[in-house]
């Protein structure tokens, strides 16, 4: 994930912010008197000063509304703040305690955003550059509201954005944090790792959702060019359209249940990639070095699967084209589907399995087992109950490297030996939506 860890330096920072010293007090106006408070005019004649919100006396909460006509500089007047910055940048705002910040005017700060402890901030307008919440805090976008550069949330931190917001550069939730999305634009990617949890309900991302560490991303609606998991992370796709790549890597988990589906899907190394449903156009699946995919309800009007040291499972969904190749050591197992056209082709050491009864090739029947031909057309019924028409060839020399086709015979199961046999026991006890919020 290049660019995902961009912020690591910005932890030693943002506690030092919390630790301001005499001369960061003579650079910044402080509020810490437990009442409401209004700035509509500029901090100070130039250079302009920072703002800080601090609880007033027994904890009483300090408000800020930023309105029209304000403007706020930076700590130290655009110098580098003692304790450090945020992204290399100065702060301009520091929100603490329970503190209450909202901003619907002014002129757009030239620096920071920095939020911790219990404070929130409300955001209508471009009003910062970088932005770090931390702690409990909480940072809401509304319309208009904007950060115009990267954006970190960590620890217990959460973040929301609807309609108009905009978050130009990367946002990364992280730690223990969340965050709602059911609006607005993410300008760069989506970086969710850690144990965050991530509910997007309508967004367009410009370009990806990276999900590592234990995270959970629901993404149910809006659009995404790619969509990334690995690291134990989770992605429920329940809706809104994957423009490009769909890929899970190592322990990562995509699970499809509806929505537009990417025209690449790549399952690596014990990555995995289940289409419960979703809808594409011309989609290629592959599973590749130990990664394993499930299709059972994926549409498409042409689906190519690719077993490369890989596992593949079609139980369902319908396609008018269907292509299937096995290669170094792959495994597929079709046990039901609507398919027009199909092909097969077998080759070094992997195997085709197909459940189902009554197969025949050059109009006589064939036993169950493997098909000793090694070209033909094979026609039979599926283990659902679906008609299955293919044309099929395997790699037959040297016999040690032989592909195989399988035939078994496995009538009409119940619904629940079917999605038994869609989904091996290895797979089971995956979080697929157990983590939804």
């Amino acid at each position: 994930m290049s660019g995902a860890y961009r912020f690591h330096r910005c932890l030693a920072a943002a506690a030092a912010l919390c630790a301001a010293t005499a001369s960061t007090v003579s650079a910044q106006v402080i509020y810490d008197n437990g009442a409401a408070n209004v700035l509509s005019t500029p901090t100070s004649a130039a250079p302009l000063l920072a703002v800080e919100l601090r609880d007033g006396a027994g904890g009483a909460v300090t408000t800020l509304d930023v309105i029209a006509g304000a403007a706020i500089g930076v700590v130290g007047g655009g110098s580098t703040p003692p304790g450090g910055t945020i992204n290399a940048d100065p702060v301009s705002a520091r929100v603490l305690a329970s503190s209450v910040l909202n901003v619907t005017g002014g002129a757009r700060a030239t620096g920071d955003l920095y939020a911790t402890d219990n404070a929130n901030v409300t955001l209508s307008v471009l009003a910062f550059d970088d932005a770090v919440i931390e702690g409990s805090a909480r940072l809401t976008l509304l319309n208009g509201g904007r950060i115009d550069d990267d954006i970190v949330v960590l620890g217990s931190a959460h973040l929301e954005m609807g309609p108009g917001g905009r978050l130009d550069d990367e946002v990364e939730i992280r730690n223990n944090a969340t965050a709602n999305f059911t609006g607005g634009l993410i300008a760069d990617d989506l970086v969710v790792v850690d144990n965050a949890v991530v509910t997007i309900s309508n967004i367009t991302i410009s370009d990806s959702i990276e999900a590592g560490g234990a995270s959970v991303t629901h993404f149910n609606g809006g659009t995404a060019g790619d969509v990334f998991a690995a690291e134990n992370a989770v992605v429920n796709i329940n809706g809104g359209s994957v423009t490009d790549i769909i890929a899970a890597a190592p322990g990562g988990v995509i699970n499809v249940y509806s929505g537009g589906v990417a025209a690449e899907v790549n399952a690596t190394l014990n990555g995995q990639v289940n289409f419960f449903g979703g809808v594409g156009g011309s989609v290629v699946v592959n599973a590749q070095s130990g990664g394993r995919s499930k299709l059972a309800g994926l549409v498409a009007n042409q689906i190519d699967v690719n077993a490369l040291a890989g596992q593949l499972a079609i139980s369902g969904g319908s396609a008018n084209e269907l292509t299937v190749f096995a290669e170094l050591s792959g495994v597929v197992d079709i046990s039901g589907g609507d398919f027009g056209t199909v092909d097969l082709e077998a080759q070094t050491n992997s195997v085709i399995t197909i459940y189902g009864t009554e197969f025949f090739a050059f109009g006589q029947p064939l036993a169950f087992g493997v098909v000793p031909f090694v070209a033909g057309d094979l026609v039979g019924t599926l283990a659902d109950g679906s008609p299955f028409e293919a044309t099929f060839r395997r790699q037959f020399s040297p016999v040690g490297l032989a592909g195989q086709i399988v035939l078994v015979n496995l009538p009409e199961p119940s619904t629940a030996l079917l999605a038994a046999l869609a989904l091996p026991a290895v797979w089971c006890g995956r979080r697929d939506d157990a983590s939804s919020v």
